[in-house]
């Protein structure tokens, strides 16, 4: 993937991988309601041009870190993207904000980009990576973002403290 990444650059890859679905609010007794969209790499994409018929997703550690190499091409190809003028989420992993990919992202991000955007982490990968995850999250605040809690199961929603983890929405 990295391969074809450098081999096409960040504006094909893009176009190619890279889909955004609508997060929305539904509250009490109100109509579901638009909140963002989110912009993820494509596996069903990826898929069929680079590993033919594998199945990456059931891995388990082998898709973990995989997705790591994905974060970084995603922050890299960051650019090439047309996130629109409203908030947007994005799925990274906790140890991915300790790379230099995601430093150099910071770097060129404005500070209007930086606070439109919710990142967005697993409940496993926060739980996995806690410490890791505090530090992450007191950089991202720094900077202006939003912290998102993603893959919150619904029968584990209600144990999930989003005040004590900082976040202010949660993906079920």
């Amino acid at each position: 993937v990295m391969a074809a990444y450098k081999e096409v650059g960040p504006e094909k890859f893009a176009k190619a991988f890279v889909r955004n679905q609508a997060v929305s609010v539904n509250a009490p007794n109100r109509p579901l309601k638009h909140l963002m969209n989110e912009f993820f790499i494509s596996m069903n994409l990826l898929r069929k041009p680079l590993f033919g018929d594998a199945e990456m997703r059931g891995s388990g550690q082998v898709f973990n870190e995989f997705t790591l190499v994905l974060d970084q091409i995603f922050l890299r190809a960051f650019k090439a993207l047309n996130v629109g003028s409203g908030p947007f989420s994005m799925n990274i992993n906790v140890e991915t904000v300790f790379t230099k990919a995601f430093e150099n992202f910071l770097e060129e991000a404005s500070r209007d980009t930086l606070s439109k955007i919710y990142f967005g982490f697993r409940q496993p990968n926060i739980v996995e990576h806690f410490d890791e995850f505090e530090v992450a999250r007191s950089l991202i605040k720094s900077k202006g973002a939003k912290i998102a809690v993603d893959r919150i199961f619904p029968d584990t929603l209600g144990l999930v403290d989003l005040d004590y983890l900082g976040a202010s929405i949660a993906k079920v």
